[in-house]
């Protein structure tokens, strides 16, 4: 669909140190590494879509993920799950 190397599906755990935990994780081993912590709490926080084609020349580019050159494009977003999917 969006031809990432790797993908996350993530979902909100108050009783996780970060807030959430990983459901499924695809692309290479260690995968979860390239995951920004940063980007997640913040779409989960606000429910606005990041999108970023640079991440490194972006107001993110501190995040650990993203500093250690990890992940170079990112798109994270909320995407409610419907009752109907339950």
């Amino acid at each position: 669909l969006t031809g990432a190397e790797r993908g996350f599906l993530v979902v909100p755990d108050p009783d996780e140190k970060q807030g959430f935990r990983v459901e499924v994780a695809r692309g290479t081993p260690g995968a979860e590494e390239a995951l920004s912590a940063t980007l997640v709490r913040e779409t989960l926080a606000t429910g606005r879509a990041i999108r970023l084609e640079n991440a490194l020349e972006s107001g993110y580019r501190e995040a650990r993920s993203i500093a250690r050159r990890i992940a170079s494009s990112v798109l994270v977003f909320d995407e409610p799950v419907s009752s109907r999917c339950l």
